[in-house]
């Protein structure tokens, strides 16, 4: 099984549905996706690309796992959840976008907690190629280790105007980030205890 695609309307792909699945290099969806369950595509060792072509809702808890040939990640607005270790050691990922849609009201939330929009423990952990990120401007609780041992990153663009809050100052631990790039009428001095460089 090397490639996977699906036509029609999907409501969930289910826990351990395509894990270990060693041989499978691209999956897409060409209609929306409620959800990916938890180690959906956990250790697929050779998948390269992923993408939702009409949007995903939610992806569990290392939903990615250990998928070292990720390369890519296409998503739209709707998704609303984003699960930990989700794509831990993902070490081929290049970039990030995380897209900033209000007219969808775009969110990465918790599920069990009540108006906490978050990027939850360890989601991109040791991505050790991710070398740029943007962060929605609804994030308002960002958890521990979420970058950390992303050697490669450098470039991190919130789009808020006030910092979020964080649950450890080693939030770009092992990280090449020296500074996060905000919007000209950002509220606050820092960025979870980092400098700030106002765009231009």
């Amino acid at each position: 099984l090397q490639h996977v695609t699906f036509t029609g309307q999907t409501s969930s792909i289910g826990i351990r549905a395509f894990s270990d699945c060693v041989s499978l290099s691209s999956i897409k969806f060409l209609k929306e996706v409620d959800e990916i369950k938890d180690s959906a595509f956990e250790k697929c060792e050779l998948l390269t690309t992923a993408t939702f072509e009409e949007g995903i809702n939610s992806i569990g808890n290392k939903a990615f796992y250990q998928c070292r040939k990720l390369k890519s990640v296409t998503v739209s607005p709707m998704l609303n959840f984003i699960g930990r270790l989700a794509f831990y050691y993902c070490d081929k990922l290049v970039s990030i976008t995380i897209p900033d849609d209000s007219s969808n009201a775009f969110q990465l939330r918790n599920k069990n907690s009540d108006g906490i929009n978050y990027l939850g423990t360890s989601c991109f952990e040791s991505c050790t190629e991710l070398k740029s990120i943007t962060i929605p401007s609804n994030i308002n609780y960002i958890n521990a280790s979420v970058f950390s041992k992303c050697y490669m990153l450098s470039y991190v663009r919130y789009l808020g105007l006030n910092s979020p809050e964080y649950y450890s100052i080693s939030l770009f631990k092992d990280c090449k980030v020296t500074k996060v790039i905000v919007p000209q009428n950002y509220q606050s001095e820092q960025f979870c205890f980092y400098p700030i460089e106002k765009s231009v």
